[in-house]
C-alpha cells in the first residue's frame, strides 16, 4: 500500500471517530455476556462432575451446582468437608477475580453427592452450600486466603449435619 492511500484511510478513521465524539457519543463497548460467566465457572477443575452454571440476568446472581457423585462418602467426612470447602473456594475465587465481577452481585455454590438414608435407600442430594455477595467479596484478598479462612467469611454456609457428626 502506498503512503497517500494509508494517509487517506487514517484521515477517514480519525474523521469518523471525531464525528462520534462531536455527537456526544463514545464508541460502544459490548459488555461481557452471562455465557462468559458460565465459561469462567465451567473452566474450574473441580472435584465433581456435572458442574452447571445458571446466571439470573434480572438480579445478577450466579448459581453454581456441582455433583460430587458417590465416591465422597467412601472417604471419611473430613475429606468430604475439605473437598466441599476447596471447591466452594475455587468457584467463588474464579468468578470474583475474573473481569466479569461487575455483572455479579451474588454467587451461590450448591454441592450435591450420592446419599444413603438410614433405610439404605440411595439418592442424590444437597450436602453443602456457600454464598458470597459482591459487597463481601470486595473485602477478600484472594491471594492471602485459603478455603478454610474463606469458608468462615462467606455470607452464608451450610453443611449436611451428618458430615459434622
Amino acid at each position: 500500500m502506498n503512503i497517500p492511500k494509508l494517509v487517506l484511510i487514517l484521515a477517514l478513521v480519525a474523521l469518523l471517530f471525531g464525528a462520534l465524539l462531536a455527537c456526544g457519543e463514545s464508541p460502544q463497548v459490548v459488555p461481557n455476556s452471562p455465557q462468559n460467566i458460565d465459561q469462567v465457572v465451567l473452566s474450574i477443575g473441580a472435584s465433581g462432575s456435572n458442574v452447571t452454571s445458571q446466571y439470573n440476568d434480572s438480579n445478577h446472581t450466579e448459581i453454581i451446582s456441582e455433583n460430587l457423585g458417590g465416591n465422597m462418602f467412601d472417604n471419611d467426612n473430613g475429606t468430604t468437608i475439605l473437598t466441599v470447602k476447596k471447591d466452594c473456594f475455587y468457584f467463588q475465587k474464579a468468578v470474583y477475580t475474573s473481569t466479569l465481577t461487575v455483572q455479579v452481585s451474588d454467587v451461590k455454590v450448591q454441592i450435591n453427592a450420592d446419599l444413603v438414608d438410614k433405610y439404605g435407600n440411595k439418592s442424590n442430594g444437597l450436602i453443602a452450600t456457600c454464598e458470597l455477595s459482591s459487597a463481601t467479596a470486595k473485602n477478600f484478598n484472594w491471594d492471602n486466603l485459603d478455603q478454610d479462612q474463606a469458608w468462615g467469611d462467606y455470607d452464608s454456609t451450610w453443611l449436611l449435619p451428618s458430615l459434622t457428626q
